[in-house]
């Protein structure tokens, strides 16, 4: 009884103009309780006149940001810096290359199990998206090659997850972020003309649609590839690009 559409619109104006949160950040935290009030107006419908008032509360529109990649060249360079005698290196050389080559989200790539590597041609990886939708994705030959020497070194078979860390623990989101991090800096060191000022892994997933953009693949089929709903989404690596324009 305490909270109505006006109490929430009055904490989310302080959530931006005390807390400094971004306008996603305000439109995140409206979408959860737009999901708990709903929650709320089927379990209990004597406060669906209240609920729907906070259903009806509109995201305040935010400014479109561009789409951030790295270049072709930057993501060469980054995959050269690895030694691959090293075996943690190798690991995170598979890591970082499956990312890029599959376009994977990293809640993607952290859940592939070793059966669901394909070793034998046509090479392919099958990844578990949003909403439990299951895509298959094709893998190059080198980099299939690579996955293969990779499972056989440390000894991975059928249910067992593909990628772990140090303590022999399920990686995580933070796990590759991390890794990835570290190498980043390495390769900005490097070759700092090459790299934006800070990189996630989700970046690699946006590399890799904008290079298949640039080499003329279709963005039906890039869009079966990142696993979106509709091309509406895919179109923005179009938009981002001046010469496919």
């Amino acid at each position: 009884e305490d909270i109505d559409a006006n109490t929430i619109s009055l904490f989310l104006d302080w959530l931006e103009e005390v807390k400094l949160v971004s306008v996603s950040t305000r439109n995140s935290r409206l979408a959860a309780m737009k999901s708990f009030y709903r929650y709320v107006s089927y379990n209990e419908p004597r406060y669906l006149e209240r609920c729907s008032a906070i259903l009806s509360l509109r995201q305040k529109k935010s400014e479109t940001k561009p789409v951030n990649y790295l270049t072709a060249d930057a993501v060469k360079h980054l995959l050269s810096i690895f030694d691959c005698t090293n075996v943690r290196q190798f690991r995170d050389l598979c890591i970082i290359s499956l990312l890029y080559e599959s376009g994977a989200r990293v809640s993607e790539l952290i859940n592939v199990k070793t059966a669901e590597l394909r070793q034998q041609p046509p090479y392919t990886v099958i990844l578990h998206g949003k909403g439990n939708k299951t895509r298959i994705i094709p893998l190059d030959k080198s980099l299939a090659k690579m996955l293969a020497k990779y499972i056989q070194r440390n000894g991975l078979s059928g249910n067992d997850y593909l990628f772990f860390n140090s303590r022999n623990e399920h990686l995580t989101r933070e796990g590759v972020n991390y890794i990835l991090q570290t190498y980043f800096k390495r390769a900005k060191t490097l070759r700092p003309d090459l790299f934006p000022k800070t990189i996630s892994p989700h970046i690699l997933r946006h590399s890799r649609a904008m290079h298949l953009l640039e080499n003329g693949v279709n963005l039906i089929y890039i869009r079966d590839l990142l696993g979106h709903t509709s091309v509406i989404t895919t179109e923005i690596y179009a938009k981002a690009n001046p010469e496919v324009k």
